[in-house]
């Protein structure tokens, strides 16, 4: 048999509209990875919100986060594991213009670490529901370069929001 690598992505493919992995999906995948193949989640997911899916697999293959910016195998350490980040002043040039540009809510993350400038129930899972003092995006509080942000944004001002950023930070975002 010749192993194949068997790159999964979560919304809209392996989860069903309930956002979770049906039996007959996780049967599939696990008879994969059994088989010799590599099953592997690659997601535009932070790891803090697709880890409980690579763990109901309990598959020990690495998992890519972050469209890109993280590849690591949940809770090992491995030596092969890489996180790309860009600079915290970006996000924290978005908090301070977020009202002009018309930005709700701007968060950043990486691996061990997720930071919002205010608490969200509207999108729960991409944004807090609730912060403590240390998870507010702030010039304390973000201390290292994240992997990547996340907006909700007043799709009315998108365009200008897209221009701003081009503009501004080019080929940095």
């Amino acid at each position: 048999m010749e192993r194949k690598l068997i790159a999964i992505d979560l919304d809209g493919t392996t989860l069903n509209n309930e956002s979770k992995i049906s039996s007959y999906t996780k049967e599939v995948l696990q008879k994969a990875a059994q088989a010799g193949h590599i099953v592997s989640i690659v997601t535009g997911r932070p790891n803090r919100i697709s880890e409980n899916f690579y763990d109901e697999l309990n598959i020990p293959t690495p998992m890519i986060n972050f469209n890109g910016a993280l590849g690591h195998i949940p809770h090992k350490n491995w030596d092969k594991e890489y996180i790309e980040t860009f600079s915290k002043d970006i996000a924290l040039d978005l908090v301070a213009e977020k009202e002009k540009l018309g930005i709700k809510i701007v968060a950043a993350e990486s691996k061990n670490y997720a930071l919002a400038d205010q608490p969200n129930n509207i999108i729960p899972d991409f944004f807090p529901a609730t912060l403590k003092a240390n998870e507010v995006l702030n010039a304390i509080n973000l201390q290292k370069d994240p992997s990547a942000m996340t907006m909700l944004v007043d799709e009315h001002k998108l365009p200008n929001i897209v221009e701003t950023l081009k503009a501004n930070f080019g080929d940095k975002i």
